[in-house]
């Protein structure tokens, strides 16, 4: 028996905020479904157009529709946590204001998937369209094929949901005891759909994706296309870290994969910050003003969060260098332009600054790439590198390869950050060694050893640059971790 008494199967979750031209064609997209046995939850965000209006007339049409009604912008995430509060229903799906569901049967045909499978989650195809004078049209969208995923390999079932839906959205179907049990409401610690659904992806014990395309999501019309949030969001990869440790199986080449799709969705929201792209919106979607400076210290703090240094590291550090020291070429010309002196940003930005000075001259208030470094800009970029803050030592893949080695001075100078860099490898293969120590407890040996086979492979690159002792050392905590001679 899947629902208590007087539980229903579908607590579908809306947030709105003048949407009143499309919120009807939403509404009645869920009272046409064949399958009666839904709620839907409806929160109205202080909007000043018709839309509480249409809230009240569905509600007096069909009592299975719920109005929250809000004088205030509490934005669609903590929306969705509110909505969540008020759930009766066994599995959760949000439905935007001005998206639908594309036919009568999208229900009846997931009901159908839950009784026979009753799975944690629900994966759902989606069509994408633009809403036009004359109607909608359609724009593109994808079905995927019918699987059952048993929670056998997580890394592997996570792979495959992000390369086959669109997965960083919750119009899926997701148990709500499941979201309760692990602490996911879509707004804190987990916030909004990117973040709640990766979590709840690698909790859950049993995921169907049913080949079938049920949303409907329009393109030309979302609230928070203009805008972007002002956090750090980089806890989809603690959830992915403790998918692998609790449930794995590790595997370098699909943690790469994944590390990429990740840091892609960060990167979009770099970007916009740094150029000024979008608007800058706090966690309830009302705007936010925030000084080039603030951005600068934003983009410095985000680069050095463990979460980063091990994307980088997954995702290749060469990968996003290029366009991230960009990003700072962007927000130190800014600086120089609305007044702040080198020193201004020297005094707020910890080691970014020195990265940029070394890396670029100034000539007024641009600055160009150096065709050649010399002493002065390498001693700029030694103490970007060398700094303790800077803990992935982001840049050294901009100048690595340069030969240094004519200039005995110069050579001194890059002998401190090849001997961080170093440090930086070994600090890897400890944090490595930790991930099998962990793995192991679970008694998964095969990746203990694969994990192992990368520390090797790590250390040979390195080897000749440490001396025997700590060569002897990492080798022996090496055969430590496994109980066997490496």
């Amino acid at each position: 028996m899947l629902e208590k008494e007087n539980c229903c199967l579908f607590s579908i979750l809306m947030c709105t905020k003048n949407s009143g031209k499309t919120l009807e064609k939403a509404i009645s997209s869920v009272m046409e479904q064949n399958c009666q046995n839904w709620e839907l939850i409806i929160l109205d965000n202080g909007s000043e157009d018709n839309s509480w209006e249409i809230i009240e007339n569905a509600k007096r049409d069909d009592a299975r529709i719920k109005g929250i009604h809000l004088d205030e912008n509490i934005g669609w995430a903590k929306g969705a946590s509110k909505c969540l509060d008020y759930a009766d229903g066994k599995y959760m799906t949000f439905l935007a204001a001005d998206d639908f569901l594309l036919n009568n049967g999208c229900l009846s045909a997931i009901e159908k998937c839950i009784r026979t499978e009753e799975p944690d989650i629900v994966w759902v195809g989606h069509a994408s369209v633009q809403l036009l004078e004359n109607g909608y049209n359609f724009a593109g969208g994808g079905i995927p094929k019918y699987k059952v995923y048993y929670d056998w390999d997580k890394i592997e079932e996570i792979c495959e949901i992000m390369n086959t839906l669109y997965y960083n959205s919750f119009f899926h179907y997701i148990r709500i005891s499941l979201l309760k049990e692990n602490g996911i409401d879509f707004y804190y610690p987990f916030y909004g759909d990117c973040e709640g659904v990766t979590e709840a992806m690698c909790r859950s014990r049993k995921a169907v994706v049913l080949d079938q395309a049920v949303y409907a999501l329009t393109l030309n019309t979302s609230q928070t296309a203009g805008g972007v949030a002002w956090r750090y969001h980089v806890i989809q990869w603690q959830s992915i870290m403790n998918a692998v440790k609790e449930r794995g199986k590790y595997s370098y080449n699909k943690l790469r994969y994944i590390a990429v799709r990740i840091f892609n969705n960060n990167m979009a929201r770099i970007r916009a910050i740094c150029d000024s792209s979008r608007e800058l919106r706090d966690e309830e979607m009302n705007p936010v003003c925030k000084t080039c400076l603030e951005k600068f210290q934003y983009l410095e703090t985000a680069l050095a969060t463990i979460e980063f240094t091990e994307m980088f590291y997954y995702a290749g550090r060469k990968r996003y260098a290029a366009e991230l020291m960009e990003c700072m070429k962007i927000l130190y010309e800014e600086c120089l332009r609305t007044g702040y002196s080198e020193q201004e940003i020297a005094e707020n930005v910890q080691w970014a600054s020195d990265l940029v000075q070394g890396i670029y001259m100034r000539k007024h208030q641009k600055l160009i790439r150096r065709e050649m470094l010399d002493r002065s800009s390498l001693e700029f970029i030694q103490k970007a590198l060398c700094q303790e803050e800077n803990t992935g030592m982001f840049g050294y893949e901009l100048i690595m390869g340069e030969n240094f080695a004519a200039n005995s001075g110069m050579q001194e100078i890059w002998g401190k950050v090849e001997g961080s860099y170093i440090n930086w490898n070994l600090k890897m293969i400890y944090r490595l060694l930790f991930l099998a120590t962990e793995i192991k407890k679970r008694g998964r040996m095969d990746e203990v050893a694969e994990i192992l086979k990368e520390c090797m492979y790590i250390l040979e690159q390195i080897k000749c640059f440490i001396s025997e002792e700590q060569l002897e050392q990492v080798a022996e905590d090496l055969s430590m971790t496994i109980d066997a001679k490496i």
